[in-house]
């Protein structure tokens, strides 16, 4: 098992988490998504995106904080969608 905190910074509000060490990155993506609702996203720890194809314990540490930002590509799509109004 593996604990690390999973920080969202758009809503400064964070969790603890454990997982098994050979669970998917994309488990924890799923699991935000199914926590606030949010699917574009990146996952960062220490200014690295992590790999959605790598597992937990591949990626993560015990201690580490994950931070869930919004997908800069898709911030992008955003803005240039709603300048096109």
């Amino acid at each position: 098992m593996v604990r690390f905190t999973l920080k969202n910074i758009t809503r400064d509000f964070s969790i603890r988490m454990d997982m098994p060490g050979d669970e998917s990155i994309m488990e924890i993506r799923d699991t935000v998504e199914d926590y606030w609702g949010e699917t574009d996203i990146v996952l960062v720890k220490d200014y690295y995106l992590l790999d959605f194809e790598k597992t937990v314990g591949e990626e993560l540490a015990d201690g580490d904080l994950v931070e869930i930002i919004p997908d800069p590509s898709m911030l992008r799509t955003s803005l240039y969608q709603v300048s096109e109004r």
